[in-house]
């Protein structure tokens, strides 16, 4: 068979479709088909000659001069669609418009059809290396309420729900490098910047006028050996080597997560199953699903966390230098 004979059957579509009478999946597959084209023809002869109770719409849909590739993309829109009655609606109009128009006008009835998802009420919170966003979901009137006297101003929203209210008080974990310890105790710090364990930026000075609870932490960090003690303004409680993975980790260690480290799991970077101590050495703090894809054997799809002069790292799987993208990381990684 000549080119010219092919692309000119594929241009007459339905009558291409009508001669699939009576054929049989392994007929079309012996034919030359593959499997898979030999379904996507089993179906439109099913479609457009095929039983069934709309018998004015398929004969109506037979009018069609879409090409076989057209008619096949329209039934790929057609399977989305749950009521045979809607399918039907959408085949017929789709297989009589012009070619150029069948994917914009099936992305809209598509998008009509399906029914809105029910509002959820509540409090959302998304998380950016820098900025946040807290999302309020909720009947008219209560929202309608709470932004009464707003102007859109982060400020004033803050001022409005903290009036003659104190500041309120962290009891969270806060990494201080040695490095930047003395900028931070003599007020010199406002540069620096410091990552709570629930996510938040601080720099220094915003920490020192802040008021830490009595049952908060802070780490002190070596910047080559990682952490190096927990200090705490009551007796050290249980847990000392989670709360300084979550100190050395403020929020998830795999580059460009923002999962905060009081919402992670504790990390063996050499698994335990495979004789890895619980050693500050050996863990980091991930958040569920990283810890679940983190490769502790030797497959390599997702990528493994290591850690480099005593910092947290995630080595490629497909190799490269061990990168850490967490802005709170300031000094380079050292291999």
């Amino acid at each position: 068979m000549s080119l010219q004979t092919y692309l000119s059957s594929l241009a007459h579509g339905i009558q291409l479709v009508a001669q699939v009478s009576g054929a049989s999946r392994q007929d079309l597959m012996d034919w030359g088909a593959s499997p898979a084209h030999a379904q996507e023809l089993l179906d439109l002869y099913a479609a457009y000659f095929g039983d069934t109770a709309y018998t004015r719409k398929q004969e109506r849909a037979r009018r069609t001069t879409h090409d076989l590739q057209v008619l096949i993309r329209i039934e790929r829109f057609v399977r989305r669609v749950k009521k045979s009655l809607d399918k039907w609606r959408l085949r017929e109009e789709l297989a009589l418009l012009p070619a150029s128009r069948v994917d914009s006008v099936a992305r809209e009835r598509l998008k009509a059809l399906k029914p809105p998802k029910a509002p959820v009420e509540g409090v959302r919170i998304r998380r950016g290396s820098t900025h946040w966003q807290m999302v309020l979901t909720g009947p008219s009137k209560l929202i309608g309420e709470m932004y009464e006297g707003q102007d859109g101003t982060i400020e004033t929203f803050h001022k409005r729900y903290f009036a003659g209210q104190s500041a309120p008080e962290y009891a969270i974990n806060v990494v201080v490098t040695i490095d930047d310890l003395d900028e931070i105790l003599d007020g010199t710090g406002d540069e620096t910047l410091l990552r709570c364990t629930n996510g938040q930026v601080l720099t220094g000075a915003q920490l020192l006028q802040s008021k830490i609870s009595e049952r908060g932490y802070a780490a002190l960090v070596h910047p080559v050996l990682g952490p190096i003690d927990l200090g705490t303004t009551e007796r050290l409680a249980n847990g000392k080597q989670r709360k300084l993975a979550c100190i050395e980790n403020p929020v998830c260690a795999w580059p460009g997560c923002h999962c905060p480290a009081d919402m992670s799991q504790v990390h063996h970077i050499i698994a335990a199953k495979n004789g890895g101590p619980t050693s500050m050495a050996n863990l980091l703090m991930l958040c569920p699903y990283h810890n679940a894809v983190n490769e502790d054997d030797k497959v390599r799809n997702r990528g493994r966390m290591i850690k480099v002069n005593g910092k947290s790292a995630w080595c490629s799987p497909y190799g490269g230098p061990p990168v850490n993208t967490h802005p709170g990381y300031r000094a380079p990684l050292l291999v």
